[in-house]
């Protein structure tokens, strides 16, 4: 497969989608790149502190949020990568109270409630 008529990141994710080998080639070319930006910036201070650098979350893991986020019939598998796309109450509740969006990074955690519906699941 010829990817230089991939002329945006876009259209090669959605390729990959469609083509296996296209993937894996594609994640194996990615690696290194990404290993040079994860040892940049894990050298970086912020507020005198050392940037902490996690890898990005696996397929498996993605698999795994969305069959946590059943909690609305519209979430399907496609939709992990982008809740905010949803306009969802439920979704829009647990984003407010779990996640945490920062200008490089983006978490979901766990809240210390004991009555939290979602976390409990967890435990």
């Amino acid at each position: 497969m010829q990817t230089k008529s991939f002329t945006s990141l876009s259209k090669l994710r959605n390729a990959a989608t469609k083509n296996a080998c296209l993937k894996k080639e594609y994640k194996e070319a990615m690696s290194v790149p990404i290993e040079i930006l994860k040892e940049r910036f894990s050298r970086l201070k912020w507020k005198g502190e050392s940037v902490v650098v996690h890898d990005a979350a696996q397929e498996d893991m993605m698999v795994d949020l969305y069959f946590f986020l059943l909690i609305d019939d519209e979430v399907k598998p496609e939709h992990v990568s982008n809740l905010r796309m949803l306009k969802s109450e439920k979704i829009d509740a647990f984003l407010a109270k779990h996640a945490q969006s920062r200008h490089y990074s983006y978490q979901i955690k766990k809240c210390t409630e004991a009555d939290c519906a979602y976390c409990s699941i967890c435990n």
